[in-house]
């Protein structure tokens, strides 16, 4: 289908014809008559008024069909033809070797359709001998400069050095610049046939974050999640593994796993394989001990602290950089005691932590899996645990 403008009235009479329509029926309604007289203030008005919302809607309807346009260049990559200026071969006549043809000399010539249309030489040249074989180029852009065929043209600017000039070839290379209107219809026309594939891990992930029940999706490049291949020694070519998770960081179900491996199928490049597989979830235990600021209630910022640990830990946003949206999800297999102390030090309420153990330890902890998550503390088995104790100054 065509390019479809917005459907907004840009013609200032039929807007001023609409309000007065309007304005009669309403004021029928209300029991009063009302008859438009011409010159009067109150016409005057209405038809003013049509003037300015026919230019907005004008304007409204050109900067939506520039926004179409933006996308289709910047993010289709189907750009718009600029157009583009004809060329002739001239062999110029002049009056002795080593004079200078200037810059600027223009000849006309008349196309196919017995219009004169006009050439310019762009740069000035040196004449080796009395004949000089040169390119000029047309005033305008367009195919009207096209279809000058061979033979005499005329030498339209003053000169005292060339005598003649004959084009040996007919001129070419003129293209109209493309309007708007053209445009649009041929980017809508393009996209029509374009098809989604999914070549790359991002465009898996893309694929996957459209299934719904899926809130987020790892995938991996060149890994097999049925052979456990380590990329990094045996890649997978042409394998993408992807782990999707639901809104609480918990693996989807049997149902959108399903979904997801058909939306994936339908995006497949000839001989890719995708994989659709459950994250890896650990446990994690973090103990602290932290010292509230004096006028701070300790259980109110023990409670708050392990709160917001809990929420660290937590599979629904484990690894996402955008905290608010949940929607991205960069692997990440590492638990840092630095990043829980940082968030104890977020709490208000802390003046100061005393001490953090991961899994009993003072060392950082490897989530082990391709797609490492985390155990939620509210897991029906083997949760992850946040124990902590707050006292007072």
């Amino acid at each position: 289908m065509p390019y479809q403008p917005l459907p907004l009235e840009t013609d200032p009479n039929a807007v001023a014809i609409r309000l007065l329509t309007n304005v009669i029926a309403r004021m029928a309604a209300a029991g009063q008559t009302y008859v438009p007289s011409a010159g009067a203030l109150d016409t005057a008005i209405i038809s003013e008024l049509g003037q300015e919302i026919a230019a907005t809607n004008a304007r409204t309807v050109d900067a939506a069909q520039a926004s179409v346009a933006g996308f289709g260049t910047t993010v289709v990559g189907l750009p718009a033809i600029v157009g583009s200026k004809a060329t002739v071969p001239v062999t110029l006549t002049v009056t002795a070797p080593g004079v200078v043809v200037p810059a600027g000399l223009q000849v006309t010539g008349t196309n196919d359709e017995s219009t004169d249309v006009t050439f310019e030489l762009l740069s000035a040249v040196t004449a080796a001998s009395t004949s000089v074989l040169v390119s000029m180029v047309a005033l305008g852009v367009g195919v009207d400069y096209n279809a000058v065929p061979a033979g005499g043209l005329r030498v339209t600017t003053s000169t005292a050095v060339v005598v003649s000039a004959v084009a040996t070839g007919a001129s070419s290379g003129g293209v109209d610049a493309e309007s708007a209107d053209a445009y649009t219809g041929r980017l809508v026309t393009y996209m029509a046939t374009l098809g989604v594939k999914a070549v790359r891990a991002s465009d898996v992930v893309s694929v996957a974050r459209n299934v719904p029940g899926v809130q987020r999706a790892l995938a991996i490049d060149l890994y097999d999640s049925q052979v456990d291949n380590d990329p990094a020694s045996a890649p997978a070519q042409k394998t993408v593994t992807v782990f999707p998770v639901d809104s609480s960081g918990d693996p989807v179900g049997a149902d959108v796993k399903t979904n997801l491996a058909a939306a994936l199928g339908a995006v497949r490049e000839v001989n890719f394989i995708f994989r659709v597989a459950d994250p890896t979830y650990t446990p994690v235990a973090v103990t602290f001990t932290a010292v509230a600021i004096r006028g701070f209630t300790a259980s109110a910022v023990r409670d708050a602290c392990v709160a917001a640990v809990s929420a660290f830990l937590s599979p629904r946003a484990w690894g996402a950089t955008d905290r608010v949206g949940l929607t991205d999800w960069v692997a990440t297999n590492t638990v840092r005691i630095n990043d829980v102390v940082g968030v104890l030090y977020g709490v208000e309420g802390v003046a100061y932590v005393q001490s953090v153990t991961l899994n009993g330890g003072s060392a950082n902890v490897t989530l082990p899996g391709r797609a490492a998550l985390p155990k939620s503390t509210t897991a029906s088995s083997s949760p992850s645990t946040v124990t902590g104790t707050v006292s007072t100054p």
